[in-house]
């Protein structure tokens, strides 16, 4: 399992927001039933991911490597709001064969926030060389 914090300051709230009249704007946001300004799940998602990356590439990834395969089963379980720390585990969920030269990992992940609620899931598979 790997696991790695970070904290979503309104900063990146501010200038990276894909649809800012839901997330951003305080009027709007205060009536929904989350009653304050949110992160938009994606944004969460991308934080997420990039988290597990801060120790580097082959901690998270094998160097055998090949691409990204695909992004299953994303769910956004709570919000998250303007100042909480999210931090995100990994686990291997899987391994399978896909041909003669590769295979696939599928990862689990979970982001959580600093009250260790789920706030997000989903798992990624990994196109890697198999051993000889």
């Amino acid at each position: 399992m790997f696991r790695q914090a970070g904290h979503l300051q309104k900063l990146i709230l501010f200038y990276f927001q894909p649809l800012p009249v839901i997330g951003i704007n305080v009027l709007y946001a205060s009536k929904p039933s989350f009653q304050e300004r949110i992160a938009h799940g994606f944004l969460v998602l991308v934080v997420g991911s990039a988290l597990l990356f801060r120790w580097g590439q082959y901690v998270v990834l094998p160097k055998s490597f090949i691409a990204f395969d695909g992004r299953e089963s994303v769910r956004f379980a709570s919000p998250v709001r303007i100042g909480d720390t999210i931090q995100c585990e990994a686990r291997v969920k899987s391994l399978s064969e896909k041909d003669e030269k590769r295979g696939i990992i599928e990862l689990e992940s979970f982001a959580k926030n600093q009250k260790e609620e789920i706030v997000s899931t989903y798992i990624s598979k990994i196109l890697v060389a198999r051993r000889e």
